[in-house]
Formats: structure tokens, sequence, C-alpha cells
């Protein structure tokens, strides 16, 4: 049983509902999928939604240990490695 969906760029927003099957639990996306988890066809699934952070609010992260392990954590959430 799969508890966990990537969904790739390559994917539209709005063809993401038909990639789900329904046994997720947690769907991490890179900062296209921004605002998936508002959308109707998303509401009562009970999925917890992962979405990195756009890149520009990324760049203007400061050059500190904080926001450098928030880039960190940015990373991992666009390449699926957080559930």
């Amino acid at each position: 049983m799969a508890t966990m969906l990537r969904i790739d760029l390559q994917q539209q927003l709005t063809q993401a509902v038909d990639l789900l099957h329904g046994q997720e639990k947690v769907v991490s996306a890179d900062a296209g999928y921004q605002g998936i988890a508002s959308r109707a066809e998303m509401e009562g699934k009970g999925i917890g939604f992962r979405v990195a952070m756009r890149p520009g609010k990324r760049r203007a992260l400061p050059d500190t240990l904080e926001g450098r392990v928030d880039d960190l954590i940015e990373t991992a959430i666009a390449a699926g490695c957080l559930q």
C-alpha cells in the first residue's frame, strides 16, 4: 500500500487529482503545486500536502544557520524525501 506520492513538475495541477489512488497519506510536490490542498477536488481526502517553497522565497532566505537549514528542508520537500 502506497502512503506517499511524488508529483513531478511535468504533471499539471489540474490533473493531480487523477494521480491519486486514495491510499496516500502524504503528497510531496514541488513549488508548482502551491495551493493544491485548497482545491475543491482535494477537500475531504484526508491527505497531508508538503509543497516546496517558491524559488524566489528560497533565494530570499537569510544567509544564517536558520536560513541554510530552511533551505535544506525545502530541498528535501521538493525531492519528496520528507514524509
